[in-house]
């Protein structure tokens, strides 16, 4: 299911830019996503799952997550860590780690043009993008080893 949404929201992406490309890292040795990619001709690089994410999230601009049913997204906290505006379905998870218009656009009921219109907004409009990215690091930095190493020792000190 996830794959659809991302598709459909991609192919309305693309009729207004033409010159941004989706890259997405998922499973490969899957034949009808391949000729879907292929069928809607829309900038569209499909790669395997590689063990380097956070160096391939340094050269993007924005993280689009199109999972329904998410519980915490490890991917949106470390794209965010790396200054990317996220955009992503409301969820639990998502919204749990995306402040909608702070570090990213949280879009509910499966809303596929309101999803494609926040990434052509964070396309067209740079500063936004960019004021977006450094609040998503500060933001990521709930997540940071220090923070939560914190949180497990004051955890397991009210146990003694």
């Amino acid at each position: 299911v996830v794959i659809p949404y991302l598709l459909k929201i991609w192919a309305l992406v693309h009729t207004r830019h033409l010159d941004w490309q989706l890259d997405m890292y998922v499973e490969r040795d899957n034949a009808q996503l391949d000729e879907e990619v292929r069928k809607l001709n829309a900038n569209i690089n499909v790669y395997p799952p590689v063990n380097d994410i956070m160096e391939r999230y340094i050269d993007r601009s924005i993280l689009v997550s199109t999972s329904i049913y998410e519980s915490f997204s490890l991917v949106i906290a470390e794209a965010m860590s790396c200054g990317i505006p996220v955009v992503s379905f409301f969820s639990d998870g998502p919204s749990s780690i995306v402040t909608d218009g702070y570090d990213g656009f949280l879009v509910k009921d499966r809303n596929i043009e309101l999803f494609a219109k926040q990434v052509c907004l964070l396309i067209e409009d740079e500063n936004l993008r960019q004021k977006m990215g450094k609040n998503a690091i500060m933001s990521a930095q709930r997540y940071s080893a220090d923070n939560i190493l914190q949180k497990w020792r004051t955890l397991f000190d009210s146990f003694q």
